[in-house]
């Protein structure tokens, strides 16, 4: 009995048994905060200005996609993607939403490489940077990956629902100082002046 209750409590691979391999689990909610943080600093640059995307994307041909209405509304997308791919009970959800914007991303990139982009994408609020093309594609592909990685998987982290919140939390705040750490050094540096070497 006390064998079954134990397996109860362990995730499940869909169609499968009880699986015991945690380490699988794990890495699952890592891959899910690391691409929650990426898509809540993706919508966090198109909230505060989504020019530079708007003018990429006119570029490669898809003016109707470049309008600012549209481009905040893919920064709520991304952003209801990221909160919902880190909370089990909306995660499958979340993952479904995930394999859409990556696949949009893939898209993206694909006629960017094809139309020989060369304006910036304005990806993650730079200005300057990659056009449209591997890079996207790339994201996209990965975003797909995570998407099927979740549907795979069944109730990751029904128990530890904090775990995945608080990892997402972390790498978003890691990823945003990276991504922003051109305007962050020259704030940060003068309160660590470096003493004269004798």
């Amino acid at each position: 009995m006390g064998q079954s209750a134990s397996n109860d409590a362990l995730p499940l691979i869909a169609g499968k048994e009880p699986v015991v391999a945690s380490i699988s689990i794990v890495g699952i909610l890592f891959v899910n905060c690391v691409a929650a943080a990426l898509l809540m600093q993706a919508a966090a640059a198109k909230t505060v200005d989504g020019t530079q995307l708007g003018r990429a994307l006119s570029e490669i041909g898809l003016p109707w996609a470049s309008g600012s209405g549209l481009v905040r509304l893919v920064a709520l997308l991304e952003l209801c993607a990221a909160v919902a791919l880190v909370v089990e009970p909306t995660r499958r959800a979340g993952a479904l939403l995930v394999a859409a914007l990556g696949l949009s991303f893939a898209v993206v990139g694909l006629v960017g490489a094809v139309r020989g982009s060369e304006e910036p994408c304005g990806c993650f609020g730079r200005t300057e940077g990659a056009p449209f093309g591997p890079v996207n594609i790339a994201i996209g592909v990965g975003l797909l990956a995570v998407a099927v990685g979740n549907l795979a998987v069944v109730d990751a982290a029904a128990n530890q629902p904090a775990g995945p919140v608080i990892g997402a939390a972390l790498a978003a705040l890691l990823l945003s100082l990276y991504a922003n750490r051109r305007w962050i050094l020259p704030i940060v540096r003068p309160l660590f002046p470096q003493s004269d070497r004798v």
